[in-house]
């Protein structure tokens, strides 16, 4: 299990290879019971945007404000003002 509780894919995996290796008939059968219960939760949801420029290609528009490559001289203080408390 993850921190949240939640069973990790990548073990739940091991462990059929596991059940396989061993080739033991109630292994096998409790792997069965815990894929068929494993209900993967969504974590993270990914989303991509593009726009397509004079030349035919897709130019991908950064939906991350660290992955925005911003013009030499912007003042990220002017766009983005921390308050003090």
């Amino acid at each position: 299990k993850d921190a949240k509780g939640q069973l990790k894919s990548s073990r739940v995996l091991e462990l059929r290879q596991l059940a396989e290796e061993f080739n033991d008939e109630k292994f096998k059968d409790a792997v069965e019971i815990i894929q068929d219960a494993y209900k993967p939760v969504r974590s993270a949801f990914f989303i991509e945007a593009y726009t397509t420029n004079p030349q035919g290609k897709k130019v991908f528009i950064p939906l991350s404000i660290t992955a925005v490559d911003f013009p030499e001289g912007t003042n990220i203080q002017e766009i983005f003002p921390i308050e003090n408390a």
